[in-house]
């Protein structure tokens, strides 16, 4: 039977030469102080320590002690769970680079030299082949340094210390709009809409309906695993509502009506209740990685493997085709949950490179100056009858106006 884990401490089992334990070292997570190998006496000092902690928290005027004040403010609590994961994983990463650190002395040549460092970490770090898999790492163990982490340790120190800006700890935030791109562009990759039916066609039930979701619903892969068959709604007008989708990495609430295409894909779903997307073997939530596995087989199968096409790029394409088809930003935003401001950045990125919009905008241009060239030339037309027509009766253009326009309103009648 398991042992059940006490809150605040760390056993550490020490073995012998023929790996059997002979005794239990006990430690206090917070302070990593060694409080015994005897388990009640551990839990006292473990109780003596917290109190003494809660007693003397760490000043804000360490990097140390502001990170922790972060990691227990409103703005953090107000982030959705995911979000919070995230931004704890990236500021317990910061705080073991700069633990013995004041605030105070991180100045923009600070920051300027730790980017700087990551790169070099990037640059050094052993690259994989094409389809080679990630190193198994142990716990606790940091794998090579990627522009993925430089980029959100950055975005995490400049959060961190805005924070001490809020507090007055700092007078200016030193790490405001440092670079942290590290070479990565943003995605740009778009599906066309023949590749999505083809990767429906060629995929097993589970991923044809994890695939119109991502796409007709524009949400993002975590949210649409969690997704059940409570969550639509059919309203008073008749329509069928995906309702209240609670977005993990925003916790915004969204609510998108059922595109008529993904109520065709929704019909031949493998089950009927639970789950939209469960796991193909206990029917719960399926595992990301697991999921992931299965969705690059599928692609594979369907030869969308070598175009760069990954499942997260189907919501934006999804705001993509909404753009083209006429819809607001503000529309777009309300089915993706992007804020308003975020969805013009989004679509600013995607839009404006595409041929088709190109050749649409100017085939509406021509359409305009058409149009005008008709009215004109009817002006034109018009004009001259009714010189033509005030010559012979003796009036001028503008009563012959005046009096054809008296008589169509006559013959409306």
């Amino acid at each position: 039977m398991a042992r059940p884990r006490l809150h605040g401490l760390k056993q550490v089992p020490r073995k012998n030469a023929n790996g059997i334990v002979v005794r239990v070292d006990w430690y206090h997570r917070a302070t990593g102080k060694h409080v015994g190998t005897d388990e009640a006496e551990a839990k006292r000092r473990a109780d003596e320590l917290d109190g003494d902690v809660k007693a003397a928290p760490l000043p804000t005027s360490t990097f140390e002690g502001l990170a922790a004040a972060y990691l227990t403010s409103d703005a953090f609590r107000r982030l959705a769970a995911k979000a919070q994961g995230l931004n704890r994983l990236y500021v317990g990463k910061l705080v073991k680079r700069f633990a013995n650190s004041n605030v105070a002395d991180i100045t923009r040549p600070v920051v300027v030299a730790f980017r700087e460092s990551l790169s070099k970490e990037i640059a050094a770090a052993p690259r994989r082949e094409p389809g080679e898999k990630k190193p198994w790492l142990k716990k606790g163990e940091e794998g090579p340094m990627t522009p993925t982490v430089a980029k959100g340790l950055v975005n995490k120190l400049c959060i961190t210390l805005q924070h001490g800006v809020d507090l007055g700890v700092l007078p200016a935030n030193p790490a405001l709009k440092a670079k942290a791109n590290f070479g990565v562009r943003p995605r740009k990759e778009v599906w066309e809409p023949e590749q999505i039916e083809r990767f429906i066609e060629h995929a097993p039930p589970r991923l044809k309906v994890a695939a119109g979701l991502l796409f007709y619903t524009a949400q993002r892969p975590s949210d649409v695993m969690v997704m059940d068959w409570g969550t639509f709604v059919r309203k008073d007008d008749g329509k069928l509502w995906v309702d209240l989708i609670d977005q993990s990495k925003t916790g915004e609430l969204v609510r998108v009506p059922v595109h008529k295409r993904l109520s065709v894909i929704l019909r031949d779903a493998p089950t009927r209740s639970g789950l939209l997307v469960p796991s193909p073997k206990a029917g719960d939530e399926w595992e990301y990685r697991n999921f992931a596995r299965a969705w690059d087989g599928a692609m594979k199968k369907a030869g969308l493997a070598d175009l760069g096409l990954q499942r997260r790029d189907l919501r934006r394409t999804a705001m993509v085709r909404m753009a083209e088809s006429g819809a607001t930003d503000a529309q777009i935003a309300a089915v993706s949950g992007h804020s308003i401001e975020q969805t013009r950045r989004i679509l600013d990125t995607y839009i404006p490179r595409r041929g088709e919009v190109a050749a649409g905008a100017i085939a509406a241009w021509e359409d305009m100056l058409d149009a005008r060239d008709i009215r004109q030339a009817e002006q034109a037309h018009a004009s001259a009858l009714h010189q033509n027509i005030a010559a012979e009766v003796g009036l001028t253009p503008d009563q012959v106006a005046r009096v054809l326009e008296i008589a169509g309103a006559h013959s409306a009648r």
